[in-house]
């Protein structure tokens, strides 16, 4: 009986299999084919300008903030000064301004624990275990505050308060839960050890401050100051009264605040503070060249066309 080749059914399942991989590889080149041809539609001629007129202008802004000297950055632990081609770090932060703000912050360590239980949104009482890891630490910076280099004022006033701090974590973790009002009670009562210690804080930081800058500010020539810019880093809160933004506003004069000293809102590095700087100074050129408004475009562009709209739309037109 003939059987037929031993090869034919092999042959004939790989076959079918290179048939499978042909008909798959069809449609991916029909796939790409199509997507080749999409490909091939003709560019957007307003975003090609538009493209090509902000790569411009980002080259416009290096190049003009070339020109701006001195610059003065204030970071979160010193400042940067660049000079005339040289650039220098000064005013670094005091070791004993860290103590007082460690210090200071313990209080609402122990706060921060607590009030979202007393809203009840800690339903495992974590408070307890943050607290209890709290403790030992705050007997240790007390520990060493003798030999910290605060003043003796701040070192029996920094005592007083992790003394009642730790006072205060015995208590809580003795008894329930404190009640809103038992918390803002006890943490009142901290209120002005706290703000005495930040009193002392902001002085040692503006001695810093003045100690190093005033002298470099006084051998400027009077081009030099008229050409300062000042950038102080920080986040959108505390923004109101920051230390160092009203040291340079009262150093350079009070009609350069927002002007020529900036706060640099929500930025945190040098590579941010400068790319802020060249937006302004370019707006501040383009602003006086079109609208003979210096400041012009630190406001929104479309914001009067807004004004408008909004208030007739809102049934304010004309009226106060």
């Amino acid at each position: 009986m003939n059987k037929g080749h031993p090869l034919r059914p092999i042959m004939h399942g790989a076959g079918a299999m290179v048939a499978r991989l042909l008909a798959v590889a069809a449609i991916i080149l029909a796939a790409g084919g199509t997507a080749f041809a999409e490909d091939q539609s003709p560019p957007d001629p307003f975003k090609l300008l538009n493209d090509d007129d902000s790569a411009i202008y980002q080259d416009a802004k290096h190049r003009l903030v070339g020109a701006s000297d001195p610059v003065v950055i204030v970071g979160f632990e010193d400042i940067m000064i660049r000079h005339a081609g040289a650039t220098r770090r000064v005013a670094h932060i005091p070791p004993a301004y860290q103590v007082l703000k460690s210090v200071g912050h313990t209080p609402r360590g122990i706060w921060a624990a607590l009030r979202p239980a007393v809203e009840g949104r800690d339903p495992d009482d974590t408070w307890r275990g943050k607290l209890a890891d709290l403790r030992p630490k705050i007997a240790a910076a007390k520990a060493a505050l003798p030999t910290a280099g605060l003043s003796p004022a701040a070192t029996a006033r920094d005592t007083r308060l992790l003394d009642a701090s730790t006072g205060l974590i015995d208590v809580y973790l003795a008894a329930d839960l404190p009640d809103r009002a038992r918390l803002e009670g006890d943490m009142r009562v901290l209120a002005p050890l706290i703000l005495a210690d930040a009193a002392e804080a902001a002085r040692l930081q503006l001695e810093a401050i003045d100690a190093d800058l005033r002298p470099w500010w006084n051998a400027l020539s009077d081009a030099e100051r008229a050409g300062t810019y000042v950038v102080v880093l920080g986040p959108k809160t505390p923004r109101d009264g920051n230390l160092a933004y009203t040291y340079f506003v009262n150093l350079l004069g009070r009609g350069q605040d927002g002007y020529r000293v900036i706060y640099a809102e929500s930025i945190y590095d040098e590579t941010g503070a400068e790319a802020l700087l060249a937006q302004l100074v370019t707006d501040r050129k383009l602003s006086a060249d079109f609208f003979v408004d210096e400041r012009r475009m630190e406001r929104d562009l479309l914001a009067d066309g807004a004004e408008d709209w909004v208030l007739e739309h809102f049934g304010r037109l004309g009226t106060p």
